[in-house]
């Protein structure tokens, strides 16, 4: 589990295919020395595990369903990833639950600059728009941010110095690509409704969603 809090920014040296998988080397020298094998590492809000490491950075592998789902396969020598190691059963809790399970890639709709802050608006798709809400969390690329406002089609977020300065997102131009998740609450939540009011899709609740449906099952 994460937090959606950057430890460190580190640089994508190469990203070569193996047989059955992808080896991504990363230069971390922050946290490099800490690292051991086996470790999960969120990299731009992906997790990944430490299958080598040096003074200088670390290695891991991703399956296929990693490249398709996230935009890790995209990456070339010199780009820069979010790095947080995955926090540990006694550390202070900040930011918000992060699996590091990417839902999968937006893009930079609209930048908007307000003087040392930036508005940023991310289009995705309607499977990924439909788990996030006005004022909710989502981490973009692993970091952890506050919803400002979401429409069918996209959501925004602000962007204040402290996450511009130590995060990759300061590098976001129109276009870019990020990876994204939602809220894992939220489709723990989805998940129980569908199952609990036999519902195909929840883009349709109020077809079989009541109040007091909603109060008979404890949820009132």
């Amino acid at each position: 589990m994460f937090t959606g809090l950057v430890e460190t920014v580190g640089k994508i040296k190469s990203v070569k295919q193996t047989a059955d998988t992808w080896l991504i080397d990363i230069s971390a020298p922050e946290i490099a020395s800490e690292l051991k094998k086996g470790d999960s590492v969120s990299v731009s809000g992906a997790c990944l595990t430490v299958t080598d490491f040096d003074l200088a950075g670390f290695r891991a592998e991703m399956m296929e369903e990693t490249k398709q789902r996230t935009k890790l396969g995209s990456l070339k020598s010199g780009d820069l990833v979010n790095l947080e190691r995955a926090m540990s059963a006694g550390s202070r809790f900040d930011g918000h639950i992060v699996s590091g399970h990417v839902d999968g890639v937006g893009r930079v709709a609209k930048i908007e600059n307000s003087g040392r802050t930036k508005k940023v608006f991310f289009a995705a798709n309607a499977d990924i728009i439909s788990g996030i809400v006005s004022k909710g969390s989502v981490a973009v690329d692993g970091v952890s941010l506050t919803v400002i406002g979401v429409s069918d089609n996209e959501f925004s977020v602000g962007l204040i110095p402290e996450t511009l300065a130590q995060t990759s997102l300061s590098a976001l131009v129109q276009g870019s690509a990020v990876n994204l998740e939602t809220d894992i609450i939220g489709k723990y939540v989805a998940k129980f409704l569908e199952k609990r009011f036999g519902q195909d899709s929840l883009e349709k609740p109020k077809e079989n969603i009541t109040w007091q449906k909603l109060a008979d099952s404890g949820w009132l």
